[in-house]
């Protein structure tokens, strides 16, 4: 999450969010929570800290959070997952990457896992159905069939006479299949509307410039990049590539976009954030994951970088700047 959703998310937990019979400031028993996540954690954790303080859990006093942080190196999630358990922590929350979720889900035994903006939790096993998850584990959902077609849209909008887009995505994870599946997606969903998708995959560890040039032969005239922690890690240095190569970047999250990408569209993180923390106050208040459902998304985020715009020598239709959620100049 970045700064803006940051001051979002503390702003939106609210009374309405609580346990019936919760009171806002109320004190709890002592409760220990872990969180894995991608990077960075202290503004995870500083977020957390926040929102549960509003419903009684006062960090020092009567709750303990343990953060471990991947930094885009998932062949170290085991081990940070197993450090993690040795505190006994009362509920995990972790990065809804698949990669992080499968790696808690299959050492956790029966500790309580709450999930953050995973992608399809049904379709890639996570989860029975999004009503009734069972097991130990809900969370959020970043999935809509509509984002697709969207993301598409609005690059056609931002580009004039779009005809080609790379998809740019990585292998040799466990979360390949998603990508390939988003992959499917977004060429059903560029096909109706007369563009050309060259699927741009490229193995671990990510060789940018490679990519790129890959990119440029394919002669996509913008690029979608998939979500995942790699590219969520790098984000910085993919928004300067996509520079460096004049090329249009489209991602589903504004983080993207303050580091120099042009523009995403996808669900807006620090709403899906708020409902996340209310499914672990519940959970510490004795509910079972197992029953809660997996809250999707109903609020989307459009962001635009017209710094980058200029850079590109792009004119963002004034239709697309009125709609969209954040502008940076």
């Amino acid at each position: 999450m970045n700064r803006r959703d940051t001051i979002k998310a503390l702003g939106a937990m609210s009374a309405a969010l609580l346990p019936p019979g919760v009171m806002a400031g109320q004190r709890r028993k002592f409760a220990r929570i872990a969180i894995l996540w991608n990077s960075p954690t202290p503004t995870v954790r500083q977020e957390m800290r926040q929102a549960l303080r509003e419903v009684g859990y006062i960090e020092g006093e009567n709750l303990a959070i343990d953060t471990r942080d991947a930094q885009g190196h998932l062949e170290r999630l085991p081990d940070l997952v197993m450090e993690l358990l040795a505190l006994k922590p009362d509920v995990i929350f972790t990065h809804g990457a698949f990669a992080f979720v499968h790696a808690v889900k299959e050492r956790a035994g029966k500790v309580p896992i709450v999930f953050f903006y995973a992608w399809d939790p049904v379709g890639t096993g996570l989860v029975t159905s999004l009503s009734r998850p069972g097991g130990n584990m809900t969370g959020t959902s970043g999935q809509s069939n509509e984002l697709d077609a969207k993301r598409i849209e609005l690059l056609k909008e931002v580009v004039p006479g779009l005809s080609r887009v790379a998809a740019l995505w990585y292998m040799g994870t466990a979360g390949e299949g998603i990508f390939r599946t988003q992959l499917r997606q977004t060429e059903q969903a560029a096909r109706p509307r007369g563009i050309e998708v060259a699927s741009i995959a490229v193995p671990l560890p990510m060789d940018y410039e490679r990519a790129f040039s890959r990119i440029e032969d394919s002669g996509a005239g913008a690029v979608i990049v998939f979500n995942g922690p790699v590219f969520e890690n790098d984000r910085q240095r993919l928004g300067d590539m996509a520079l460096q190569h004049r090329l249009p970047t489209m991602f589903s999250w504004a983080g993207y976009v303050e580091a120099s990408g042009l523009i995403s569209y996808g669900a807006d993180v620090s709403d899906l954030f708020q409902r996340s923390v209310a499914q672990v106050v519940k959970i510490l208040d004795g509910a079972n994951p197992g029953d809660l459902p997996v809250e999707q998304p109903t609020k989307f985020d459009l962001a635009i970088n017209l710094k980058t715009a200029r850079a590109l020598g792009i004119t963002i239709p004034q239709s697309v700047i009125l709609r969209a959620d954040e502008v940076i100049q």
